[in-house]
């Protein structure tokens, strides 16, 4: 999760745990998005509840998932 800070978009990391270990849930990202990053508290886990996730209908794109975790991470300081 920590590589976000180094420009890796969100979705791209999601994807990469989900090809790992394809049983997580929306709900299990956000809980370690949320341990990654405690401060960001409900506003990015709700993003991530969202989510479009590979395979699914209906949710947030990649695009609009990771342009509101920067923006949750930018407000609570972890980005610049």
């Amino acid at each position: 999760m920590k590589s976000i800070l180094d420009g890796d978009k969100p979705s791209d990391i999601f994807k990469a745990l989900l090809r790992d270990k394809p049983t997580l849930t929306n709900g299990d990202l956000a809980l370690e998005f949320r341990k990654a990053f405690p401060s960001t508290g409900v506003d990015g886990m709700s993003v991530i509840w969202k989510w479009k996730t590979p395979g699914t209908k209906v949710g947030l794109s990649d695009e609009a998932l990771d342009n509101q975790l920067r923006y949750w991470l930018t407000q609570y300081g972890y980005l610049k």
